[in-house]
């Protein structure tokens, strides 16, 4: 049958097969296809050996003995001694399914295999590595799955829903078009998993898409093949899953259904709270669990995470409630997730650091399931409330709608709002209704708890701020003003400067709003410096978000350097609400200077971002994208135009501000189609004209001034370090970045310009050795250099797919794991050898400067150009500019 969705995985495992890996093991969780996979590339490479492919199937042992006799005979050998002693030397393919249960053993033949014959090229499956010498390993993830709430024509795309409508249609049950977004939703519950997904479609002979909907909300045991003639594991996906279990030492079997209250990606730390008696073995315990395959790491977060598939989590859970554990193992989640959670609020009250959000962010999660158990267990509310409160913080950022829904469960729970804590939680669910687009509901919240406002710590001021927010949106500016006054002097009252800054900014929109831009300008920039000063970016960035805005309404073309700044340093720290709003006063900058095509590329990023910061947002997207759509003379901008007037504004920055006008010829889209149709017209290049081509006289007479901007002499520059972020300044302009080894790099050679710096000596750089004790052994270090070149293979895709967040994290984790590697193997007077740990820091500190000088190319392309013509990387690295530049660091 056809593979559907694995072209890019049988491309990289063939590659690795030719490209010289003599051993390359295929891993993953059971039932994702690893065996589908390895048959298909045998079937693709077999003419190119001379040998052929050979197929050897493990599943039929089960004992570690018999591992070397079962692989000699079914190669047609009658022992493995003669397999070892085989004279040729023409190349051969061997598959080797199945090597998880015996994995020891198969190891070891196969380590023999490889060292007594140059023949043999060998492709393993096993749910874990084999932790060989020179093993490529591929992971093979599950299948892609429509994004949540996508219509029937975006689910139909992916391809798990294409896999299960052929297996349906394989099994006499051929799905209707009107069930196909219903199918990408059991999908997306599925995992993605083949396994899981072909056993589903199987059963909609007899059950229907619908029945197989509701019977997968009780559980996956409707996911059960009673006549199926295969392997036994196969015949369900519980089979298939506890099939691995039964592998487990048995602390990994109880950690293992410990982690299954984790609802979300969870941190080590995590982990060892919650999954293992004694935590130093936490890290033990995990990476038994990944090599299994029972767990999966998750970079999508910071930092690395780890997480169980929904599919194998519900495994979990019924092991909990069998041996009566479940709410033991409750307890100790919820307990870890609230003491992790409730320094949070305090220190938001002195400052918003660049991690703040993301961390909130990470947790939600967990926060949401911890939130839930104290709202079903606990007589009093104050760890629900306290909670709840945290997530004022990721409520303008993204996952709104489920704040709200969370707020109104501890509402009908704990209705009155008089305890200490009640009031900072109404706040909270206030905020969220009015970005939900229902100002009467947040008024009323907020009239109600602001009698108890004063017993809490962010209510005082988010509470009337919530109300200023509601007058804006009816349009009363000077109402929100004095609003706002009042919720500054709350703020400062109950010593909360973070939100007394937050205020100010806001105010200063409606000051601005009131025709007195002047001092608008002077309030924000005095913020914004206050709040660098304080070390509090994320007020610095709302502060230098609303100065663009502000400044571009009088300004366009004097604003567009320091929005462009703001916005570079609104992505370093992964803020998703100044990145949206920076890039809707980008947009009018270059509209206003004629610059249509850029104008359309920044649009594009929009429409991508405005997902991280709420729904509300699509409005004003769909707002900007028109008005690109109406300067390349599209008659299609009238559509986009009559659609947003239809969606909510719920942006704050945006509230009371007028629309653009309405064509009358407009029709009204579904909002979906509408985003497709914008992305269809953005990036049609016969839709946009070349910039220059547009006549921006009509622009002009409505305020606009463009003109060129002088470029600085590009003789001096700034490499400055606060905190995790790294301020670089040159020919003039000013950009963010994140803090990474690769920048540090960068650093150490621009203070010695014209010196060769040894690669070793960047490689610990600033780096403490802790007293490791003996040298790693050889498996762990084949661990650490196969993830090494993962990780460098992860952060090429990232670079390459604009995915800044994903390449950040994985930069993170490969300077950690190249300083570890590093650090060890210089332990115990052991020399370096070029040959050894020097090629190693050659690679990684040459992989991380040059990803640094593309990552900072992206923000700031004359000093990414200026780096990469002046940088040079290997065993020696060395800054040597054509013309001299004088570097502030």
């Amino acid at each position: 049958m056809e593979l559907f969705g694995r072209e890019n995985d049988l491309a990289e495992v063939a590659a690795r097969l030719m490209g010289g890996h003599r051993l390359v093991t295929v891993t993953g969780p059971g039932g994702v296809g690893k065996t589908s996979v390895a048959r298909a590339v045998m079937a693709r490479l077999e003419p190119a050996f001379a040998l052929g492919g050979h197929l050897v199937d493990l599943s039929r042992i089960d004992r570690p003995d018999a591992v070397a006799g079962e692989l000699a005979a079914q190669l047609g050998f009658s022992s493995f001694d003669n397999l070892l002693g085989s004279p040729t030397d023409q190349p051969a393919l061997m598959v080797v399914d199945n090597c998880e249960h015996v994995i020891e053993a198969a190891a070891d033949a196969l380590d023999l295999l490889l060292g007594h014959c140059a023949s043999p090229v060998v492709l393993a499956t096993s749910r874990s590595p084999l932790n060989l010498p020179g093993e490529s390993v591929v992971v093979l993830g599950p299948l892609d799955v429509p994004a949540a709430g996508a219509g029937h024509a975006d689910a139909g795309e992916a391809s798990a829903v294409r896999l299960f409508r052929d297996r349906a249609q394989h099994a006499g049950a051929a799905v209707a078009e009107s069930d196909v977004a219903a199918v990408g939703e059991l999908c997306r519950r599925l995992d993605g998993l083949p396994l899981a997904i072909e056993i589903a479609a199987a059963r909609t002979r007899t059950l229907g898409v619908a029945g197989l909907v509701e019977r997968l909300a009780g559980g996956i045991d409707v996911l059960h093949r009673p006549r199926y003639r295969g392997s036994g594991r196969h015949r369900s996906l519980r089979d298939t899953i506890e099939w691995s279990y039964g592998l487990l030492e048995a602390d990994s079997r109880v950690a293992f259904d410990r982690l299954g209250v984790c609802a979300g990606p969870f941190s080590l730390d995590l982990a060892a709270a919650v999954a293992v008696d004694d935590p130093a073995t936490a890290l033990d315990v995990i990476e038994r669990l990944v090599e299994a395959s029972l767990v999966v790491v998750d970079r999508s977060a910071r930092v690395t995470r780890y997480r169980l598939l929904d599919t194998i989590r519900a495994v979990a859970l019924d092991h909990l409630t069998a041996h009566g554990a479940l709410d033991g193992a409750r307890a100790r989640f919820a307990g870890h997730v609230l003491a992790v959670v409730t320094p949070l609020i305090e220190v938001a009250r002195w400052r918003w650091e660049a991690d703040l959000l993301p961390t909130l962010l990470d947790l939600f999660d967990h926060i949401d399931a911890a939130l839930r158990y104290f709202v079903e267990v606990d007589a009093e509310p104050e760890a629900a409330f306290t909670l709840y409160t945290v997530l004022w913080g990721a409520v303008h950022q993204a996952r709104v709608d489920e704040v709200v829904e969370l707020g109104r469960l501890v509402a009908s729970r704990w209705p009155a709002v008089d305890h200490p804590a009640g009031a900072d939680a109404v706040a909270t669910l206030a905020m969220g209704t009015l970005l939900c687009g229902d100002a009467r509901e947040a008024t009323a919240l907020a009239t109600a708890a602001l009698v108890h406002a004063d017993a809490g710590v962010y209510a005082p001021a988010t509470l009337r701020r919530v109300l200023a927010f509601a007058a804006r949106a009816e349009g009363d500016r000077d109402r929100a003003a004095a609003m706002l006054d009042e919720a500054t002097r709350a703020a400062a009252r109950h010593g909360v400067p973070t939100m007394e800054m937050e205020c100010i900014v806001f105010r200063a929109q409606d000051v601005a709003a009131s025709g007195r831009p002047d001092e608008a300008l002077d309030d924000v920039r005095a913020v914004a410096e206050q709040a660098r000063t304080a070390g509090s970016i994320l007020n610095e960035v709302w502060a230098r978000t609303v100065e663009g805005a502000i400044v571009a309404a009088d300004d366009p073309e004097a604003a567009r350097s320091l929005v462009e700044a703001t916005l570079a340093t609104a992505d370093a720290i992964d803020y998703p609400f100044g990145t949206t709003c920076n890039l809707q006063t980008l947009t009018t900058c270059l509209l206003a200077c004629g610059s249509v095509a850029e104008a359309a590329t920044v649009v594009l990023r929009l429409l991508d971002a405005v997902g991280r910061s709420g729904a509300g947002d699509y409005r004003v997207a769909l707002e900007h994208a028109g008005a690109v759509a109406r300067a390349a003379g599209r008659a299609e901008a009238a559509d986009l135009l009559a659609t947003a007037a239809t969606l909510p504004n719920t942006n704050p920055m945006t509230l009371g501000r007028p629309s653009p006008a309405v064509p009358a010829a407009g029709r009204v889209l579904e909002r979906a189609d509408a985003v497709r149709l914008a992305r269809r017209l953005l990036t049609d290049s016969a839709s946009i004209p070349t910039d220059g081509t547009v006549d921006v006289t009509e622009m002009h007479a409505t305020g606009a001034k463009p003109s060129l901007r002088p470029e600085a002499r590009p003789g001096e520059g700034a490499f400055v370090r606060n905190g995790d972020v790294w301020e670089l300044t040159y020919a003039g302009a000013t950009v963010h970045v994140r803090t990474a080894k690769g920048v540090e790099d960068l650093a150490v050679l621009l203070v010695r310009p014209g010196t060769d710096v040894h690669c070793l000596d960047l490689a610990g750089a600033g780096v403490k050795e802790p007293a490791t004790g003996e040298v790693i052994d050889a498996t762990a270090r084949r661990r650490y250099e196969a993830r090494v070149r993962e990780l460098q293979a992860e952060i090429d895709d990232a670079d390459a797919a604009h995915d800044v967040g994903r390449s950040e994290r994985a930069r993170l984790e490969l300077d950690a794991l190249v300083d570890h590697l590093t650090a060890a193997l210089g332990l115990a007077g052991k020399a370096r050898q070029e040959g050894g740990t020097a090629a190693r820091a050659r690679s990684a500190v040459t992989h991380r400067i040059r990803a640094s000088i593309r990552r900072i190319g992206e923000l700031h392309p004359a000093l990414g150009r200026h780096l990469d013509a002046s940088v040079t990387t290997g065993t020696y690295c060395s800054y040597r500019p054509e013309h001299p530049v004088q570097w502030r660091m």
